[in-house]
């Protein structure tokens, strides 16, 4: 096993147990699922070897800033800050498709447990496999709505291929249609 903060085997297994409940045959075969997957997807070769252009950046930063390393948490958990910067999701999908878009979100996951995960792994001298993200929503309006089908994809990439490394999510500068967007996306989260 060659992912995940410094390779820990022992820590990237417990992550997908823990994922299924601690259903060893169905954490197995979740495992077994992404290593395929890493092996087969177009998306991940493409993030690994990635370097995006100066303008496919600039249209991701335009929808979405990361504020990568904030910190640790008290438990040592790395701290990462998201604000999304864009009312209209539709403006970043006018200037990226679905593979460039799938391609910058596994980078983003990427880089989250690869680096991050494992400088904070090395500074702690322990594995460090999850992370608190403080996602600022002020920005996020309904058009968000019609975009539940990439939404949907890009969380089920993280539920299936990156399980287990939130430890929290703290949404912050809710606007009052917030609600209302949480209750539809919500249903595309896994409860755990």
């Amino acid at each position: 096993l060659t992912f995940g903060p410094n390779s820990d085997a022992d820590a990237l297994i417990w992550r997908y147990l823990r994922a299924r409940k601690y259903k060893i045959d169905v954490g197995t075969k979740l495992l077994k699922d992404t290593l395929g997957w890493r092996n087969q997807s177009k998306h991940l070769k493409a993030a690994l070897d990635f370097k995006p252009s100066p303008e496919l950046l600039a249209k991701w930063g335009k929808f979405f800033e990361s504020t990568y390393l904030q910190g640790t948490s008290k438990h040592g958990h790395v701290v990462c800050i998201d604000r999304t910067v864009c009312k209209d999701i539709g403006k970043l999908r006018q200037g990226m498709n679905d593979d460039e878009l799938q391609t910058m979100w596994i980078m983003h996951n990427e880089y989250r447990i690869c680096k991050l995960l494992k400088d904070c792994s090395n500074t702690a001298g322990h594995t460090v496999d999850k992370q608190v993200a403080i996602i600022d929503v002020q920005k996020v309006g309904l058009s968000a709505l019609r975009y539940m089908g990439i939404l949907h994809t890009l969380a089920s990439i993280d539920q299936y291929h990156y399980p287990e490394i939130m430890f929290k999510i703290i949404i912050v500068n809710s606007p009052s249609l917030f609600t209302t967007i949480w209750s539809a996306v919500s249903n595309i989260l896994d409860k755990r």
